[in-house]
């Protein structure tokens, strides 16, 4: 929403993102609200005012880089001749 009226503005935003990973039993969630209040006068020149407020929620968060419980990277480093239809089983 953004609304302005002569010198002053405000604007609040929000966003809601989930993400699902390839991962089975993996979420990852965050809302974030940030309302904004502008005000231009040749009192005050510029006043700005932000607010930002960011909840995040994360389950089982998986590892990354050169850690040696990042799946991803595990199965990268496969042999191209291991049968892998265990995975299927596993998952």
């Amino acid at each position: 929403m953004n609304k302005k009226t002569g010198k002053t503005g405000v604007r609040i935003t929000y966003t809601d993102m989930r993400d699902k990973d390839l991962i089975p039993k993996n979420a990852h969630g965050a809302q974030h609200i940030e309302p904004a209040y502008q005000h231009n006068d040749y009192k005050i020149p510029d006043l700005d005012f932000k607010v930002t407020y960011t909840h995040e929620g994360v389950k089982n968060r998986p590892a990354v880089a050169d850690h040696r419980a990042n799946i991803a990277k595990n199965l990268m480093t496969l042999s191209t001749t291991f049968d892998q239809a265990w995975l299927k089983r596993a998952l």
